[in-house]
């Protein structure tokens, strides 16, 4: 491990759990931080019993996982109670310590502190979270925000959100999830499929995607099967029982390799979420060169802008019409792809990398 320049603690518990949205963004920005950022050192905490959990990132000359000497359970339940600091177990002193996933913890009392926060959907449609998440992220999120030296989102859409929920008193800035390389993909023509990527959950709505799929033409139900890939998430009855009524196929926690070869054959990508603070699966997709079809949620246009077809996903008959038309109609493939570019260059990593380091930069001088 490198011992020059700053030193950059990491919550890692986001790196050392089956991927989700959270870990997709820390695991990406890392990737690209690291990629150029050869003066510093990072360090990713975990618990004495993650030590055998998969990681997200692999270690480098300039990154390492450290793992505190106390099961996670244990401590986040005394981080509950008194939100215990964990200074005197670190190998060397915080310069700066990231949070990536909503709540400065562990708790770092050295040095300066970035809080990513990528949704409100804990105070704005909170029936959709999951129980044991919820009064955790209610508590600490809030002041998490205001403990922090600086606050980074995904979205301009999430920053005036956080900017007027909390009115914290350090910056609110946007670091965009980076787009993966465009690698354009080839429709799978003998069993050709409309995809959708992410965990069942309420506000990814799949009940209405799965509703507006029976609603298509039966022609075009003949020809195009629908695939949900993810995993299994939580408060999701209403979604298993339109499973249940629904033809279609399920990919289980799929591998990287795997989401990547079903992105690459798809025929079309449908994401109806109600509420995202960005929306990592549909520039997956557009980086295969998928047509896209998003809500009208502000975090989902500005991310996916002009190169997705916008619907209102809380009308099936609409989302079926416009599966219809993307799926049949040539002219309009080709006027979303002409935008696609155009969209994914906001998105270049490396960039988004190089903002991030000048962040953390600035606030240790």
């Amino acid at each position: 491990m490198a011992q020059s320049g700053l030193t950059i603690y990491i919550d890692g518990r986001c790196l050392l759990r089956p991927r989700d949205g959270v870990g997709s963004y820390a695991r990406t920005l890392l990737q690209n931080i690291l990629a150029q950022d050869h003066k510093n050192t990072y360090i990713a905490l975990g618990f004495a019993d993650q030590k055998n959990n998969p990681r997200l990132v692999e270690e480098t000359a300039h990154f390492s996982y450290y793992f505190l000497p106390l099961p996670r359970k244990a401590y986040m339940g005394l981080f509950r109670l008194w939100q215990m600091p964990v200074d005197w177990l670190l190998p060397r002193t915080a310069d700066v310590m990231w949070y990536p996933d909503f709540v400065c913890a562990p708790r770092i009392v050295a040095g300066k502190k970035i809080v990513t926060i990528h949704d409100l959907t804990y105070l704005q449609d909170a029936s959709t979270v999951e129980r044991k998440n919820l009064r955790y992220l209610q508590r600490f999120a809030g002041q998490s925000a205001r403990q922090a030296h600086a606050i980074t989102t995904v979205s301009h859409a999430m920053a005036q959100e956080i900017t007027t929920t909390y009115h914290p008193t350090a910056p609110v800035s946007v670091v965009y999830p980076a787009a993966p390389p465009e690698t354009p993909g080839s429709p799978n023509t003998a069993k050709p499929y409309i995809l959708f990527v992410g965990t069942l959950q309420p506000r990814k709505n799949v009940a209405a995607l799965l509703k507006a799929y029976t609603l298509l033409p039966k022609e075009i139900r003949a020809q195009y099967r629908l695939v949900l890939a993810g995993r299994k998430g939580w408060k999701d009855t209403a979604t298993q029982q339109a499973m249940a009524a629904t033809p279609h196929e399920w990919v289980d926690s799929p591998t990287d390799e795997e989401l990547h070869a079903l992105y690459m054959g798809a025929s079309l990508f449908v994401a109806p979420s109600l509420r995202e603070g960005f929306g990592i699966p549909p520039i997956e997709a557009l980086a295969c060169h998928v047509p896209v079809i998003t809500s009208t949620d502000p975090a989902l246009i500005e991310g996916t802008g002009e190169s997705a077809l916008h619907v209102d996903v809380k009308n099936p008959q609409n989302l079926a019409s416009a599966m219809q038309n993307v799926l049949t109609n040539a002219a309009l493939r080709d006027q979303l792809a002409s935008q696609r570019s155009k969209e994914l260059a906001k998105l270049n990593g490396k960039n988004i990398a190089a903002s991030f380091i000048e962040l953390i930069t600035t606030l240790a001088a």
